[in-house]
């Protein structure tokens, strides 16, 4: 998977999932309105059916959770250019692959919190959150979750 090329701008064939510092998805509700809150953990396979888009007849399901120093705006762009590229790949190379079956991919990017300062105890600060977020928090649940909304068709990437 070295010939990746496409910038991905316009690729938007994936959900976009934001996690708060706590590991709690965050419903963003309609992007016209300015309204964000916290995903209850008794609404969450609503919220999760509800929000994510995946195509139809749906093989294989790639999460990807981005690492230290991404704000939402790099993070968007980097799952527009890894996802752009996966489904070119897949479509392209589906006939190196005869016995494996059609295989209609689908995408979902996680956002969290991982802005610091770019120095040591910057990034220290980022992977004490993170690990907060599992061992303090709630994000092991609530990616739990998802992963099981998915049906065991997910493959995580980070």
């Amino acid at each position: 998977m070295t010939d990746l090329t496409l910038d991905g701008a316009s690729f938007s064939n994936f959900t976009m999932l934001y996690l708060d510092q706590t590991g709690r998805f965050i419903d963003v509700g309609d992007p016209d309105r300015d309204e964000a809150r916290l995903v209850e953990a008794d609404e969450l396979e609503r919220f999760l059916r509800r929000t994510l888009s995946l195509p139809n007849g749906v093989t294989d399901v790639f999460v990807w959770v981005h690492g230290w120093q991404n704000d939402e705006l790099r993070a968007v762009s980097t799952a527009k250019w890894m996802f752009a590229n996966l489904a070119d790949w897949f479509a392209r190379r589906a006939t190196l692959y005869p016995k494996l079956g059609t295989v209609v991919p689908g995408f979902i990017a996680v956002h969290w919190p991982s802005n610091s300062l770019p120095t040591l105890s910057g990034y220290k600060k980022i992977r004490d959150r993170a690990k907060r977020m599992t061992t303090r928090g709630e994000a092991e649940f609530f990616l739990a979750s998802l992963l099981v909304t998915l049906g065991g068709c997910a493959t995580l990437i980070h």
